[in-house]
């Protein structure tokens, strides 16, 4: 199937309304999300397509070249059957796409969908055509995909811990775990505040337990070295030995004794 010939048919199953900010009901709120199917002669092309309101983008892959198509669509729940049209659509390269208009059903996570193609009159029965239109096409609705929960000391990082830390203990940094990603905020010199934030891993299988911060960046988007350390947590106690960004990793729960040295860390968690 050449991309030209995936394209028209891609086209079966997407197009343009003018935009509505009403709240969204029935079958336009369910529709919202991610679809996955496979269209072609072959059934071989997997296509995904995303519903927003009533904007529709479809991308997939054919002939080894990628394409996304972006439209709108418009449904009409009360019909019997229930109708669909794809109007206004435009092609990648720009040209205009004529109204198709098409049948559709709803069933949970299945969204079934029979076209009558650009231009041509609307089927009047879920009935493939013979070699052409109409093209019924079946989408599954696309699960999000679920994150693995943090498990052991990692789910102790959880949450907000707060310091008091600086050569003379006057300088506040408030630090948030969520999941791998860590956020820190401190109060500098000044009393400005900076934020920093990246991603840390730990091993509780170390002896001592490690932890490392790494793809950081500061407020101005600069990157920060990868910062290893050692940590330890009792309780609502959270004690972290840094070797500082760029520097070896501390080998034991001590302060350095300048600016780039060690630091030593006891972090408070904050209650909600």
């Amino acid at each position: 199937m050449t991309l030209l010939t995936t394209l028209a048919l891609a086209t079966s199953l997407i197009g343009a309304t003018p935009a509505d900010d009403k709240a969204l009901s029935g079958d336009l709120a369910k529709l919202q999300g991610a679809w996955t199917a496979t269209v072609g002669p072959e059934k071989n092309i997997a296509i995904t397509m995303e519903v927003t309101k009533q904007k529709v983008a479809v991308k997939g892959t054919a002939d080894g070249n990628d394409f996304a198509i972006i439209g709108e669509v418009v449904l009409n729940d009360k019909a019997s059957p229930k109708t669909i049209d794809w109007v206004k659509f435009t092609s990648p390269q720009g040209d205009e796409i004529k109204d198709n208009l098409g049948l559709y059903k709803l069933e949970g996570d299945s969204f079934t969908v029979c076209s009558g193609g650009p231009g041509k009159d609307r089927p009047t029965e879920f009935k493939a055509g013979e070699g052409g239109p109409p093209n019924i096409v079946v989408f599954t609705r696309k699960k999000a995909e679920a994150k693995p929960e943090p498990k052991g000391d990692l789910t102790v990082f959880q949450g907000k811990w707060k310091a008091v830390v600086g050569p003379n203990k006057d300088r506040v940094i408030v630090i948030t775990f969520k999941e791998s990603k860590v956020e820190a905020k401190l109060t500098g010199e000044n009393g400005d505040e900076m934020e920093f934030k990246g991603e840390f891993t730990i091993s509780e299988s170390a002896s001592p337990k490690s932890i490392d911060f790494v793809k950081f960046k500061g407020s101005n988007g600069d990157e920060v070295g990868d910062n290893l350390g050692l940590y330890k947590v009792e309780g609502d106690s959270l004690t972290i030995s840094v070797g500082g960004p760029g520097n070896a990793r501390a080998t034991e729960f001590k302060a350095g004794d300048g600016v780039d040295g060690a630091h030593l860390w006891t972090f408070t968690r904050e209650k909600k």
